[in-house]
């Protein structure tokens, strides 16, 4: 249902926000067989991640060859019903799960923990209080599972608290003002004035680049190597799909003070932009950027002990009323997060960001006025 050049898992959840799950969702199912004590069954070979056997679906088969050729509406309803199947099914094995353990916390990983609309359902559905999904729930996180396991279990050492942030990697490195790029000067030094500068660029709807302490661990950008931007307008995430050359219908996340995440959201969100949640209906015309079609964000909260984002998104606040910011990961299509000073600069110059903050220092695209220089309202 992703034409080539797309990545697959994320573009489906977006696509099928836009999507009927019940035009093909029968369909699906069929393919699909819950059964007792958790059992998921799938009809070969399909079941044997067989990427080859067509689909037939409205009297036409449905390859990994043909799928741009189906129009995207009913790409969407395929998205849709695969999601809807998907997420049910995994439902059913944790329901399964609650049952049998009586517990109340549930620990979800692998990569299916990275589809943020299916933790959202487990959150809401599977029976248990709380779910956890680790910053890295795939494969990459499995060195810090058996870590944890051998400090706690092996070790008896005590559990190491629940954390609100992943900034666990390398830092970025100074970043040299000797060398500014073409088409942008170095404000330097700016110590705390960093922050409530950015936030002046971000309130006049500047893309700015932020690359702030350690790198996080896992797949999402959770503000210290990310892209900001105001969450108030389409036009936004439009101009942001377009320099990251994703696909027009993918959206952006909301990194949120966690303090301000019920008034905006059905849920408190996940300090991990994991799960997603139901934008609240009298504030989504404020947050359009970051408001998918089906209503829904995945929402990043920010802890007081964030040391990325928190005093920026208080800053915001400040100048704007909105405790939140698009939020997205600082790296060119196919690529990594990246992880140097070096490498954001590069990254900026060719994804032309309007400004990029390293540490306390600031580069500025020429065409940007200095926010400092005068006294700008906020909008």
């Amino acid at each position: 249902m992703i034409p080539p050049g797309d990545e697959p898992e994320g573009s489906m959840m977006a696509l099928a926000a836009f999507g009927d799950p019940h035009r093909y969702g029968a369909h699906i199912r069929e393919l699909v067989r819950l059964g007792d004590e958790g059992e998921v069954r799938i009809d070969h070979p399909w079941g044997s991640a067989d990427n080859s056997t067509p689909l037939l679906l409205d009297g036409r088969a449905w390859t990994a060859d043909n799928v741009a050729e189906q129009p995207e509406h009913k790409r969407a309803d395929l998205a849709a019903a695969v999601q809807w199947v998907f997420a049910e099914s995994v439902v059913h094995i944790a329901r399964h799960l609650q049952r049998l353990t009586r517990t109340s916390a549930l620990v979800f990983s692998g990569g299916c923990a990275l589809n943020s609309h299916l933790n959202g359902r487990l959150a809401a559905d599977s029976g248990f209080d709380t779910l956890f999904v680790a910053p890295a729930p795939h494969d990459a996180g499995t060195a810090v599972g058996a870590a944890l396991y051998g400090w706690h279990y092996q070790l008896g050492q005590e559990r190491v608290p629940v954390p609100t942030d992943a900034a666990w990697g390398p830092g970025p490195g100074v970043l040299p003002t000797t060398t500014v790029p073409s088409g942008y000067r170095a404000l330097s030094q700016l110590g705390s004035g960093l922050a409530p500068t950015v936030a002046a660029l971000l309130a006049e709807h500047r893309i700015v680049g932020w690359v702030q302490g350690q790198l996080e661990f896992g797949p999402r950008a959770l503000g210290h190597r990310s892209i900001l931007a105001h969450p108030g307008h389409t036009a936004t995430r439009d101009r942001l799909n377009a320099i990251k050359k994703r696909a027009a219908y993918r959206p952006f996340a909301p990194a949120v003070l966690t303090e301000h995440a019920t008034e905006w959201f059905m849920s408190s969100g996940d300090p991990f932009m994991n799960r997603v949640a139901t934008v609240r209906r009298c504030r989504a015309d404020r947050i359009a950027a970051v408001t998918h079609h089906d209503g829904t964000a995945r929402v990043q909260s920010v802890a007081a002990d964030h040391q990325g984002l928190r005093d920026l998104l208080e800053q915001f606040r400040d100048l704007t009323g909105l405790p939140l910011l698009l939020n997205t990961s600082l790296n060119r299509k196919g690529a990594p997060i990246l992880r140097t000073a070096e490498q954001a600069v590069a990254a900026a110059v060719d994804l032309r960001l309007d400004a990029l903050a390293v540490g306390d220092t600031l580069l500025l695209a020429d065409h940007v006025p200095d926010p400092r220089a005068a006294s700008l309202r906020a909008r």
